[in-house]
């Protein structure tokens, strides 16, 4: 498997005989694609984002931590360090906690709950787990010049707002 840090982004298999040896070539398998803003790095991190750099020494609720949000996210003047590495409310998530998006007027259809990622990891001091990439077509018309509001929610059967409900952790968060 290669990887990107810690974001998966090719894979391939080999048999090797005992005593014997060979190659495996592998390539990263990333589409490219032209990028119209982007929050935060694709590297199976929430690396620059808010409180990414305390999770693995404090608890979520830890005083020196900084607020959680809700937050108000401008792209061109805010930065990444303003956007919180996790959503509470629902590279990690619990309780079958995954995004939702609306752009303007429009709403997402709701992804699948992940099968692999129930992981409280983040009140354990990590976000690490089974990375998942959720893309959204948003329709043709919806985005607007000028202003455009695209709210981020995470949806899940279970509710709450405490640090133990639904949440998911932010590797990036990409318009393209």
């Amino acid at each position: 498997t290669l990887y990107k840090k810690e974001l998966e982004v090719g894979t391939g298999s080999v048999t090797v005989t005992a005593g014997g040896t060979t190659t495996l070539n592998l390539a990263s398998t990333e589409s490219i694609k032209t990028t119209i803003w982007q929050i935060g790095i694709p590297d199976g991190t929430p690396s620059g984002f808010l409180n990414a750099d305390k999770i693995e020494t404090m608890h979520p609720t830890d005083s020196r931590m900084s607020a959680w949000g809700p937050v108000t996210y401008t792209i061109g003047s805010s930065s990444a360090s303003s956007f919180p590495m996790a959503h509470i409310r629902t590279t990690s998530s619990f309780a079958g906690g995954r995004p939702t998006i609306t752009v303007n007027s429009w709403s997402s259809s709701s992804p699948a709950a992940p099968t692999k990622i129930d992981s409280r990891g983040v009140t354990r001091g990590t976000w690490r787990g089974y990375n998942l990439v959720y893309e959204y077509s948003i329709p043709s018309g919806t985005l607007v010049a000028g202003a455009n509001t695209i709210t981020i929610t995470v949806i899940s059967g279970s509710s709450g707002d405490a640090f133990l409900s639904p949440n998911i952790v932010y590797d990036s968060v990409e318009l393209y």
